[in-house]
């Protein structure tokens, strides 16, 4: 059962600009929309950490949209 907290939107492409895009268009409008959390291996102090093969979670990041969630939400 969701718990309605944190909720996002996967788009179905390989191209981070079109989750740019759509971003921009969602923040023009008033939605406070965001990419998701960068990935840890992509923190300036991590940088040089031994890590697992990363693509999934990088095409995850790419293509990911945090959608606003508040108990506090209006119309």
């Amino acid at each position: 059962q969701s718990n309605y907290w944190l909720n996002v939107m996967l788009i179905d492409t390989n191209d981070s600009s079109v989750r740019d895009a759509v971003l921009a268009a969602c923040n023009e409008r008033g939605f406070a929309c965001r990419p998701g959390w960068k990935l840890m291996h992509q923190l300036g102090m991590y940088t040089e950490c031994p890590r697992s093969d990363t693509r999934v979670a990088e095409l995850v990041y790419a293509n990911t949209i945090c959608l606003p969630s508040s108990a506090h939400l209006s119309k």
